[in-house]
């Protein structure tokens, strides 16, 4: 991640991940797509998003 990433919030993981980007001093605020309980967020095209960032086990 350069600038500025997508970031998908599901479970543990997902949730410090997108802490810890959102702490990154050279990021821009990242947009964050979370879920309900159970299910898994969708990642959409968004203008000035480098990448789309999602925790896999």
């Amino acid at each position: 991640m350069e600038t500025k990433a997508q970031l998908l919030s599901f479970g543990n993981f997902g949730a410090k991940m997108t802490r810890a980007a959102d702490r990154a001093l050279f990021l821009k605020p990242s947009p964050v797509v979370g879920s309900a309980r159970y299910t898994r967020p969708e990642p959409h095209a968004e203008d000035g998003v480098a990448v789309c960032a999602g925790p896999q086990k």
